[in-house]
């Protein structure tokens, strides 16, 4: 993948995510040095700055200091850390908290390095925002 191609996927986000206020999953994956992180700080950056929530997350304290904002998923959605013996894992965030209702308002959730996650990390917070 290339920058053009970086750039494109941009502008198809911008159109149907950000700007008409649809909810998707956008997958990006792309070599190092194809500007990921600049267009992820560009998109959180323009979020803020209509007033919008904007979560910046990342698989790893590293990557998550390359982001404004930036936490782990971890530390952010509180992932338990074992979680081998529960039939439907689920993350610490209590129905109703705050924490809750700021996640609920938020236009827009981005995780970086996201492939780097482990099973069983993405399970409680898939099973923690259907619910």
């Amino acid at each position: 993948m290339s920058f053009s191609t970086v750039y494109q996927f941009s502008i198809g986000l911008k159109r149907s995510a950000i700007k008409n206020h649809q909810a998707g999953i956008y997958f990006l994956d792309a070599p190092g040095g194809c500007r990921k992180t600049f267009l992820i700080n560009t998109v959180l950056s323009s979020q803020r700055a209509h007033g919008r929530i904007a979560f910046a997350t990342a698989s790893s304290g590293i990557s998550a200091t390359l982001l404004p904002g930036g936490r782990t998923v971890q530390s952010t959605f509180k992932v338990p850390g074992n979680i081998t013996n529960t039939e439907r894992p689920m993350c610490s965030i209590k129905r109703g908290s705050s924490l809750a209702k700021v996640i609920r308002n938020a236009s827009i959730l981005i995780t970086d390095e996201a492939t780097m996650f482990r099973k069983n990390a993405i399970e409680p917070l898939d099973s923690t925002l259907k619910d």
